[in-house]
């Protein structure tokens, strides 16, 4: 992080106040204007006056500092002053913003899909909104707020209260339906969310090319599993089978895939329903209910101009590969939607005819979109980002 000249700080003013919690925290007050910073941001290690610094450039203001400490980000309330690097949200094929060298740089905003329009794949994209605009709308939900480095831009205590709070809810739910639950701890829950795309003995390397993503090739996923916990397994297991169908109706809603713990690992609770959405819903907020929820942190890396241009060039690979897909996590989101206009609720394995046939195509293309966005993510995008990440939010 490079620190601006001592002769530009004449008008910045750094005091040390109380936490409360006996660590430091630190004010900037520019023309009477004051921003506080005390922690670290989602990423890792910011802290201080280094918080303080991220914060001021969000303002438009300059700062210094460099001390790491704490756990959260202040983001102060933005009536006129602009992200970073602002995307336009409206439905318009690009936008154009600068890039580190002032030049211009087209970013895609096209809230189309790739099979939208009847191109390759086919299916029905309704409700698709690209991450890179979800992405400007969350930097201003984020105005006012702090977040930490973890899901739903939680700090490490936050995310391990809530998930003990939500799991001691749908106990209490789903007891009051009649059937027996135990809470699922921390470690478990967290143990689930890490073992998304993957599959038991198979490499990184060999899950991409056996399931790609795993949104259409893999319907029993290991995360839906190791999420439910080894006692409810067993519960499970000793329920008669038109019980197990109550229970995991009860327990899920209509789709047995969505778990707490899936949700969480995608930042996406719109498909969860029975007692988890029941659950869910005491605890989380109506913004990060949104099927459109983007992480803020997420946001702020992706709005910095060198971000931008990295998503030019990864959007020109994917495009070169047959797939034009404006940002990475457009790639599941359109898969879900759909393999689900496709299966109907229905279990894949049951599909026959035309729906099985179409069912296959989405599976040859999800494993193609998987190998074209595995070299473009890490060539183009993926080296950027995590330099913005370490240069804006430290490690």
């Amino acid at each position: 992080m490079i620190a601006p000249e001592p002769e530009r700080l004449l008008t910045h003013r750094f005091r040390r106040v109380s936490s409360g919690s006996g660590s430091e925290e630190y004010v900037a007050s520019v023309d009477s204007r004051e921003v506080k910073g005390h922690a670290m941001a989602r990423a890792g290690g910011l802290g201080g006056r280094s918080a303080v610094w991220l914060l001021a450039i969000v303002m438009g203001l300059v700062v210094t500092g460099c001390s790491r400490s704490s756990a959260t980000i202040e983001i102060p309330a933005r009536s006129t002053t602009a992200p970073p690097s602002s995307v336009s949200s409206t439905a318009v094929p690009s936008t154009t913003v600068p890039n580190s060298s002032a030049t211009e740089t087209s970013v895609s905003t096209s809230t189309t899909a790739p099979g939208n329009d009847g191109s390759e794949g086919g299916g029905d994209n309704a409700g698709f909104v690209s991450a890179v605009d979800r992405s400007e709308a969350a930097l201003a939900a984020a105005a006012g707020g702090s977040y930490g480095k973890e899901e739903f831009g939680m700090t490490m205590e936050e995310l391990t209260r809530r998930i003990e709070e939500v799991e001691q809810a749908i106990g209490a739910c789903m007891a009051e339906a009649g059937f027996e639950y135990v809470p699922v701890d921390f470690s478990t829950v967290r143990k689930a969310m890490t073992s998304d795309k993957s599959a038991p003995g198979l490499t990184a390397s060999q899950y991409l090319a056996q399931y790609g993503h795993g949104i259409t090739t893999q319907p029993d996923k290991p995360i839906v599993r190791i999420g439910l916990g080894e006692q409810n397994r067993k519960i499970f297991d000793g329920l008669r089978p038109e019980d197990q169908v109550a229970y995991l109706h009860t327990l899920l809603g209509e789709d047995p895939n969505a778990t707490f713990a899936f949700g969480l690992e995608s930042e996406n609770f719109s498909r969860t329903g029975g007692c988890t959405r029941t659950a869910i819903e005491q605890f989380y907020n109506p913004q990060e209910l949104d099927a459109q929820y983007f992480n803020p942190a997420d946001a702020y890396i992706l709005a910095d101009p060198r971000s931008q241009a990295a998503l030019v060039e990864y959007q020109s690979c994917m495009a070169d590969g047959g797939f034009p897909y404006a940002h990475p996590d457009d790639i599941d989101v359109d898969l879900q939607i759909r393999y689900d206009s496709i299966t109907k609720g229905r279990d894949p394995a049951e599909l026959t005819g035309p729906d099985a046939e179409a069912l296959a195509r989405l599976q040859a293309e999800e494993l193609a979109v998987t190998a074209a966005n595995q070299t473009c993510e890490t060539t183009k995008l993926e080296p950027v980002l995590d330099r913005v990440q370490a240069e804006l939010f430290g490690r």
